[in-house]
């Protein structure tokens, strides 16, 4: 099915998030201006690679993390780190760890809107030169003002469970 889809769009460049699937070369040389994933963990720092990252963090008793965005390659989470987000507190106001990956989740979401949109900043300003490369390094963290990394430092509050990611009423009381 993607491959179809790739074949029928003709993407320049391609960003994943949560994808779940290995991606093979054929794919991955498809777009002259690359393939990105954005995946939260800290993969710079050896951090969160594979299926479970925010397990990762709950395992490590994080206090904080990262959100990486990594050219693709053909080992999941593998590929060159482009770039990471500012540090994002993960932990409850009283500084105890939580096991909920839903709120971790979604505290980890914060960052990626800014993130992306500089990818596709980037992106744009390749194609408008007429320059079909990938990128390979950014300074993600320079994106965002004083307030922005502030905000991305609060505690996360359980109470805003399921504002930023809203949950079907089915599944309220799980985590993901």
């Amino acid at each position: 099915m993607f491959r179809s889809l790739l074949a029928k769009w003709k993407p320049e460049a391609v960003v994943v998030a949560g994808f779940g699937q290995l991606i093979d070369t054929p794919i991955i040389q498809y777009p002259d201006y690359g393939i990105y994933n954005v995946h939260p963990a800290d993969l710079r720092n050896g951090y969160g690679a594979g299926p479970d990252p925010w397990g990762d963090l709950v395992t490590r008793r994080a206090q904080t993390m990262r959100v990486s965005i990594h050219q693709v390659s053909e080992e999941i989470d593998a590929g060159s780190v482009v770039g990471v987000s500012p540090s994002v507190n993960v932990r409850l106001a009283e500084g105890e760890c939580t096991d909920d990956v839903r709120l971790i989740g979604e505290k980890t979401f914060m960052p990626v809107k800014a993130m992306v949109e500089e990818l596709v900043r980037r992106l744009c300003s390749n194609w408008e030169s007429d320059c079909p490369c990938t990128i390979n390094r950014m300074d993600l963290e320079s994106c965002f003002s004083l307030p922005e990394k502030e905000a991305l430092m609060r505690p996360i509050d359980p109470e805003k469970r399921g504002t930023l990611l809203p949950l079907s009423p089915l599944c309220v009381r799980d985590t993901v």
